[in-house]
C-alpha cells in the first residue's frame, strides 16, 4: 500500500463532504478506517463527516479521539465548537472557544 493511501483516502472524505456526497464519504471512511496507523487526520474527517451529516455526539466524539498537539488538534477543536452551537449548547461553546 503506498505511504499516500490514507492521505488521498482524508483527501476523499473531504471532498465528499464539500460536494454532498455521504454515500462516498462513507465509503471513503469505511477504507479509511480499515487502514493501519490511526492518526488525527482519520479522526478529524471522522467527525466532519459526522457533522455533516448532523450525527452531533458522534462528530465530538470523534473530535475528542484527535490527539493533543497534532497538526488536526485546532481544526477539531474548531469544528467541536461548531457542534456544540448546532446542538444550542452556547455556554460549552463558549468554553471551547476562550482560551484558557
Amino acid at each position: 500500500m503506498s505511504k499516500y493511501y490514507q492521505q488521498a483516502l482524508v483527501r476523499l472524505v473531504e471532498i465528499a463532504i464539500v460536494q454532498n456526497d455521504i454515500a462516498a464519504g462513507t465509503e471513503a471512511m469505511g477504507k479509511l478506517s480499515a487502514t493501519n496507523g490511526a492518526s488525527g487526520a482519520v479522526a478529524y474527517v471522522k467527525g466532519k463527516l459526522a457533522f455533516a451529516q448532523a450525527k452531533h455526539d458522534e462528530a465530538l466524539a470523534a473530535f475528542s479521539e484527535v490527539p493533543k498537539g497534532s497538526e488536526w488538534e485546532l481544526q477539531a477543536l474548531y469544528y467541536s465548537g461548531a457542534v456544540q452551537v448546532a446542538k444550542k449548547d452556547l455556554a460549552k461553546a463558549t468554553d471551547t472557544y476562550t482560551p484558557t
